[in-house]
């Protein structure tokens, strides 16, 4: 602790708990756990260059700024300085992992039945692309350039299990990056994903979602009630991005695209050391006994939670290929039949043009007669319904 006050009063003057996080991002207690476990032996990161990397990502200062902070002449050895321990910690941070969902309570009924986590994700701000992928990167929603980044948080504790890699916010959307993700597939049968809107849970049942306004109608009071106390329920994941974006590295990058998601894994890393000192969600009980309640929520979801279930894949619209020529075939071969019926081989070349209009002619008519017959018929029904 006296190393790292000596080192930090060096460049900043107050050495508070409130003026450090302010300044690295992590409290002073968060520091040293991050130091003493990560910062040693095989990869040695001084706490000098931890303290930059920190400060790099909460403060994000430019280049020259950031170099006369830190007392150097070249804004290049500060740019070598900043990212060794980003690389590292990176490589060896295993904060993250789906095991953190064990730790929370899963409900069994009410809005949020057997959600053990909640997903939603967001776009963080970059420069505009200068190798002509514009649209991959552009998004119509924030009406900016921006990576794109999916999470999915414990449903009461609100930890970190799992963190997309990162993708241009233009080119693909959120249920796709979970579909992407597997996340489905690693969780049990009875588990639920609690999400918004804009996951489709007709076609994915292991997604729950509030309920939508139906076309040319109006919610219940009942679905309004259950809307606002999943809300409640899904609003853990909005505070891990509020979160999220104190660090200013995650509101605009100027960097290059491709340095983007190592600092975002990063800084997601730093926010589970965070949760594990300052949690999200308080919990006034003391820890025995909501182990105990952990416990028995698990154990009462195993027992009555059902499985998944399968829905087939939904029939894709429009007409089915091939279905002009069938309608063609279908009109040409009554003609065929009257020709050959009626004609022998030797005389079909004496038919004239005239004769196979008038008779396909009377056919059409027929089935102008056959269908107006069926709509008369159906229009009486309703009328005696």
């Amino acid at each position: 602790g006296d190393r790292i006050k000596d080192i930090y009063c060096f460049y900043f003057n107050n050495y508070k708990d409130r003026a450090f996080t302010s300044n690295i991002g992590v409290s002073i207690r968060e520091f040293i756990y991050i130091y003493e476990t990560y910062c040693g032996h095989p990869f040695y990161i001084s706490i000098k260059e931890l303290l930059m990397s920190l400060h790099f990502c909460k403060r994000y200062p430019e280049g020259h700024a950031g170099a006369s902070t830190w007392q150097f002449k070249c804004r290049q050895t500060y740019a070598n300085k900043i990212w060794k321990p980003i690389v590292f910690l990176v490589a060896t941070m295993k904060e993250i992992s789906l095991i953190n969902r064990y730790n929370s309570i899963i409900h069994p009924t009410g809005p949020g039945e057997y959600c053990s986590l909640y997903t939603d994700s967001t776009d963080c701000m970059v420069n505009k692309p200068k190798n002509g992928d514009e649209k991959k990167f552009w998004t119509f929603k924030r009406r900016k350039f921006a990576m794109r980044y999916a999470i999915c948080v414990a449903a009461d504790t609100g930890d970190i299990c799992w963190v997309s890699d990162g993708d241009p916010a233009g080119s693909i959307g959120d249920i796709n990056i979970n579909r992407r993700g597997g996340i489905a597939e690693k969780l049990h049968p009875f588990e639920r994903i609690g999400a918004d809107g804009a996951y489709k849970c007709s076609r994915d049942p292991v997604y729950r979602c509030p309920h939508r306004k139906p076309r040319n109608g109006v919610l219940t009071k009942r679905q309004i009630e259950e809307n606002n106390r999943f809300g409640s329920y899904r609003s853990v994941v909005e505070n891990v991005f509020a979160r999220l974006k104190s660090f200013q590295c995650m509101k605009h990058w100027r960097h290059e695209h491709d340095k983007h998601p190592i600092v975002a894994k990063f800084i997601f890393n730093l926010l589970q050391v965070i949760h594990r000192f300052r949690p999200i969600r308080k919990i006034d009980i003391p820890m025995e006994e909501y182990a105990v309640l952990v416990a028995e929520s698990w154990h009462e979801a195993k027992t009555k939670g059902k499985a998944v279930p399968v829905i087939p894949p939904k029939r894709k619209r429009g007409r089915p290929k091939g279905s002009k020529n069938k309608k063609s075939k279908r009109v040409l071969e009554p003609i065929v039949d009257i020709v050959s019926s009626d004609t022998d081989s030797e005389d079909v070349a004496e038919i004239d043009n005239r004769s196979i209009r008038d008779a396909f002619s009377a056919q059409c008519a027929g089935e102008r007669l056959d269908c107006i017959a069926r709509r008369t018929r159906r229009a009486n029904r309703r009328e005696l319904r």
